[in-house]
């Protein structure tokens, strides 16, 4: 059972994981789960490696909420290098070696693709090593099916290697039928710190929003404007585009700034802003910086279960009271969900 000091920080953010038009949970079963179900990767430095531990998908809380919930590890060991002598008065080198495997654990609902995320430990991996890692570990899965599936396309071909001169057009050809995965971690701004940020402005000279790809989920929260914004990009086949909207002279309107931005917050877009501060100077900021943490007594021991249930509750608490802004939650997506966790659970 890990130990955890009680008093712990909650992090939450959106999790898009996208193989070609299938979102997270239509890859859960066949790409993701098996992609970092009890896998590791290796680290850098001090870290030898991060592993995940104990990734389970299931049905928990009252209202049965289907999430995928496990650990992220990170294995390392830390290094001395000097401490002070017997006095206490004098500096010297040393070689002693502590090995450690801080972890984080995590929670992400299968509804509208919310994580909580709570460090368990000191040194614990941050959310971008989770988003680090997972993509790495799909990547990982996805050059192992690029070469199966270009081995399976010569020898159907009858060909033992790509025709000379053709590889690009053959790799060309397996792409299209093996797309790489594609990973965003976004941390949840607190719309109080939206204020705040804003405030700080005295004249906000610039708004960037920029659509994010999603995980086919229906974001009935957005602004109807944001919502159309994106469903053109769609229609219109864009990868990438966005908006901008500038008043160098007299400065954007706050307070309409500040409902386009705070409809932007859903972990769906990505926003920048650009202005000056009283004393003149130019200053700006994004959503990123201003993430949402939650405090929470955490038990030294519970079951996975409930500390998933924990972390799902808080969260639900953030929502209702309007600290960040929730996610879609369709009845649909909630059915959608249930049905592929209950299959990768063999029907229970």
């Amino acid at each position: 059972r890990f130990r955890v000091s009680k008093n712990r920080t909650i992090e939450l953010a959106n999790v898009v994981v996208n193989i070609g038009d299938k979102g997270l949970v239509e890859n859960l079963k066949d790409r993701v789960l098996p992609g970092i179900k009890d896998q590791s990767i290796k680290g850098r430095g001090e870290v030898h490696e991060y592993r995940f531990l104990g990734v389970k998908v299931g049905q928990i809380t009252e209202n049965q909420v289907p999430v995928l919930f496990g650990r992220l590890v990170k294995i390392m060991t830390i290094e001395a290098e000097q401490e002070l002598d017997e006095s206490g008065d004098e500096l010297i080198n040393s070689s002693k070696q502590i090995p450690s495997a801080p972890s984080s654990f995590f929670v992400i609902n299968l509804v509208d693709h919310r994580m909580a995320y709570l460090g368990e430990t000191r040194r614990s991996p941050g959310l971008r090593d989770f988003e680090s890692c997972i993509r790495r570990l799909l990547d990982k899965d996805w050059k192992q099916r690029i070469g199966e599936h270009l081995q399976a396309l010569l020898a159907a071909e009858n060909r033992e290697r790509t025709p000379r001169g053709k590889t690009e057009e053959y790799y060309r050809r397996v792409l299209a039928e093996v797309p790489q995965p594609t990973v965003r971690v976004t941390p949840l701004p607190a719309l109080s710190e939206i204020d705040k940020k804003l405030e700080a402005f005295a004249k906000l000279e610039a708004i960037s929003v920029k659509p994010m790809k999603t995980n086919n989920e229906m974001p009935d929260e957005n602004a109807e404007f944001l919502r159309k914004y994106k469903e053109q990009q769609v229609k219109l086949g864009s990868t990438s585009s966005k908006f901008e909207m500038k008043n160098g002279k007299d400065g954007l309107q706050k307070e309409e700034a500040q409902k386009l931005i705070k409809a932007a917050s859903d972990g769906n877009f990505q926003v920048t802003m650009k202005g000056s501060a009283r004393n003149g100077n130019q200053i700006s900021g994004d959503l990123d910086e201003l993430s949402i943490k939650l405090k929470e007594q955490i038990p030294d021991q519970e079951s996975d279960a409930d500390r998933a249930s924990r972390l799902l509750n808080k969260m639900k608490e953030a929502f209702q009271a309007g600290y960040v802004i929730a996610g879609a939650t369709a009845n649909e997506l909630l059915e959608r969900a249930k049905a592929i966790v209950q299959s990768i659970n063999g029907g229970e």
